[in-house]
């Protein structure tokens, strides 16, 4: 996130500790508008049960039997609208490179395939 700084003035910018923050897998996503236009995203995890039973059918009975599945919530953030707007700038951009280094990774498995190198 950039901020504007009076011109002349030049801060460098650095991410401290960022090593030391658990890596936490979501699978959920939640979005909201709160009472005072903040948009707040809510992250947690959903986990299948673990069915067990000898048979297909004590295990289809064990899963008719259940409630619901509960959703672990991991985190909840609220933005701005323009922290939103850059949100989404990041994923996009996050998204290319996810694919960009994917096809590099197939390239180079398929040159080591053919035993290019």
């Amino acid at each position: 996130m950039e901020e504007r700084l009076p011109e002349g003035v030049n801060l460098s910018v650095t991410w401290e500790g960022i090593d030391d923050v658990p890596i936490l897998f979501v699978n959920q996503i939640l979005g909201q508008v709160g009472q005072q236009s903040e948009i707040i995203l809510t992250f947690g995890q959903l986990a299948p049960p673990a069915i067990l039973g000898e048979t297909q059918e004590e295990r289809e009975r064990k899963l008719r039997g259940l409630a619901g599945i509960s959703i672990k919530p991991v985190a909840r953030l609220a933005l701005t609208r323009v922290g939103l707007e850059q949100l989404v700038g990041i994923l996009q951009q996050t998204l290319e490179n996810y694919d960009k280094a994917q096809k590099l990774m197939e390239q180079e498995q398929r040159g080591t395939e053919t035993g290019e190198e």
